[in-house]
C-alpha cells in the first residue's frame, strides 16, 4: 500500500525548526503527506477528515503560552482515531506532574526523593539527614531544560529556598545531589535507537540545560536501555527522551524524568541516528496494522455520508476493471 494516503500531522510551532526539520524531511523520504499545524491556525468548523492511516505527534510540551492550545488539539484529532504515540488515547488526557512515584512502584531505580517539602525548619533538618546530609537538590515540578531545579550545600541556602518557592505553590521534591553524567535515550517502540551522553557544564552543577558537553553512544548497555523502554512503558507512551543519571562515585543509574515530547534533535545532532526516521517508519508500521485490522473497510473515507444514485450503482456493477479496459460488460449482472 502506497504512504501517499497517509498524512503526518505535526502539532507544532514555526520557530520551532530544530524538530520540525527532521519530520520534515523523514516524510518526504517515505512519500508520506506532512501537515503542520500551528498554534490559532486550526480550522474547527472546517475539519479535516481523519483516522488510522493518519499519524499524529505534538511536537511542543509547553503549558503555557501560543504552544499551549496545541495539547487540546491533539486530543481532539486522537479522539477520531489517528494513530500516534499513545498507547491507549485516554492517556493523552492523563498529565503526570510528579513521575517518580509511577515509576518507583514499576520496579525502577530512582533517586531517593521527599515528595513535598515544608518550610518547618525541625521536619526539613530531618529530611535533610535521611538524604543524607548536604548538599541537596530541591525541585519545583514543571519547569524544562533545569529551570526549578536548585542545589542547596547549606542550612542558610535551603531555608531561602524554600521559602521562595512556597510563594510560588509549586509541587517541590527534595532529593540527594548525585555527581553525575546524564545518559539521554531515546526510545521508539520496544527500543532504543539513539543515545547521547551528557556532562554537567564546569560552572554548572546541572547537566540537562543545554549547556553541557554531549557525546554519542553508540552501543549503550542492555541494562540501560531496558530501564529506559521500561519507564517509557510505565507511562503508555512508545516514545520518549528518558533521562538516566550515572552516578560518577559507583556507577549507579537513577530514573530522572521520561520527556515526551522531547527534545529528540538534540540526541540526533549527537549520535548521528535519523531519529525522525524511526518516529515516522514506526507510525507508519502501526497505522498500516490498525488498518489492515478494518479488513473490508481499510483505506475506506472515515464518517463521510454519500448518496450514490441508481443509476450510478447500475454503471459500477457493468464495469469491468482497468486492466480489462474499464469497458461495461452488461453480463456481470446477468450472472
Amino acid at each position: 500500500m502506497s504512504n501517499s494516503l497517509s498524512r503526518f500531522f505535526l502539532l507544532t510551532t514555526p520557530t520551532y525548526e530544530r524538530a520540525n526539520a527532521p519530520l520534515r524531511a523523514a516524510c518526504a523520504a517515505r512519500s508520506v503527506e506532512l501537515v503542520e499545524i500551528y498554534p490559532g491556525q486550526f480550522d474547527f468548523g472546517n475539519l479535516p477528515h481523519v483516522g488510522p492511516s493518519d499519524m499524529l505527534y505534538r511536537a511542543q510540551s509547553a503549558f503555557q503560552g501560543p504552544s499551549a492550545t496545541l495539547m487540546p488539539l491533539e486530543q481532539f484529532l486522537l479522539v477520531r482515531g489517528v494513530t500516534s504515540f499513545y498507547k491507549s488515547v485516554d492517556k493523552a488526557f492523563a498529565l503526570v506532574t510528579n513521575q517518580t512515584m509511577p515509576l518507583e512502584q514499576n520496579g525502577l531505580p530512582v533517586i531517593p526523593t521527599i515528595h513535598g517539602i515544608t518550610r518547618d525548619r525541625k521536619v526539613l533538618r530531618q529530611y535533610v539527614d535521611q538524604l543524607g546530609g548536604f548538599p541537596v537538590v530541591v525541585k519545583a515540578l514543571g519547569g524544562q531544560n533545569g529551570q526549578g531545579v536548585l542545589r542547596a550545600d547549606s542550612w542558610q541556602a535551603l531555608f531561602s529556598l524554600v521559602d521562595f518557592v512556597a510563594l510560588t505553590g509549586q509541587l517541590t521534591l527534595m532529593m540527594p545531589y548525585l555527581p553525575h553524567s546524564q545518559y539521554r535515550l531515546v526510545v521508539v517502540g520496544d527500543a532504543v535507537v539513539a543515545a547521547s551522553r551528557q556532562t554537567p557544564h564546569p560552572q554548572d552543577f546541572r547537566s540537562n540545560t543545554g549547556m553541557g558537553l554531549g557525546e554519542g553512544v553508540p552501543n549503550p548497555p542492555a541494562e540501560l536501555c531496558d530501564i529506559a523502554v521500561r519507564a517509557t512503558h510505565t507511562f503508555q507512551w512508545e516514545f520518549g527522551g528518558v533521562d538516566v543519571l550515572e552516578d560518577t562515585r559507583d556507577g549507579r543509574w537513577y530514573l530522572s524524568e521520561v520527556n515526551f515530547p522531547c527534545a529528540y534533535y538534540l540526541c540526533q545532532d549527537a549520535s548521528g541516528v535519523d531519529i525522525g526516521l524511526h518516529m515516522v517508519d514506526y507510525l507508519l508500521t502501526k497505522s498500516r496494522a490498525a488498518m489492515e485490522a478494518k479488513g473490508g473497510k481499510a483505506w475506506q473515507p472515515v464518517n463521510r455520508q454519500r448518496q450514490v444514485s441508481a443509476a450510478l450503482r447500475a454503471y459500477a456493477a457493468m464495469t469491468t476493471s482497468a486492466d480489462k479496459g474499464a469497458v461495461r460488460d452488461v453480463t456481470q449482472v446477468e450472472r
